[in-house]
């Protein structure tokens, strides 16, 4: 560990450990929970019956459509993991334009699918499930986590 000589020092190099610890640690967790929050607030809600899910293959719970960015300000360093999932081009809503269906599946809104008043027409917040996850301590930990292997113990 690089010997620190002032506080603006150990805030570079805190700030450094913490953003890989996010990046390499705390990211890739949040996307792994999120698919498996899909899993179980999207697909077990119903069994669709017009098209067949892409699951882990380019759907919703593919971790692999998801992105992550790290902004610093100042001292403060955010994540945010976006699902970038668009449509299905099997099975699009009447007017025919590829979107992104994050927002549709969370909250139940703009779907046009015909208002079959189903439950894939309902929201079904596997986002906030996944943030619940993270404010009760999976969050901490996580960082902890990521800090831990790069050497730095924390309480």
């Amino acid at each position: 560990m690089p010997l620190v000589r002032n506080q603006k020092e150990l805030e570079v190099m805190l700030l450094k450990y913490v953003t890989k610890a996010m990046k390499d640690t705390v990211a890739p967790a949040i996307k792994e929970m999120e698919s498996a929050n899909v899993d179980e607030f999207v697909y077990n809600v119903y069994e669709p019956k017009v098209y067949e899910r892409r699951m882990d293959n380019g759907g919703l719970s593919d971790i692999n459509n998801m992105s992550d960015n790290i902004t610093i300000s100042g001292n403060s360093i955010s994540l945010t993991v976006d699902n970038n999932t668009m449509t299905n081009t099997d099975f699009m809503p009447r007017n025919g334009t590829p979107h992104l269906i994050a927002g549709e599946v969370e909250f139940g809104y703009g779907y046009d699918y015909g208002g079959y008043g189903q439950a894939f027409e309902e929201e079904r917040p596997y986002i906030r499930e996944t943030i619940n996850e993270l404010k009760y301590g999976k969050a901490k930990k996580l960082l902890q986590e990521g800090l831990k292997k790069q050497g730095i113990n924390s309480i």
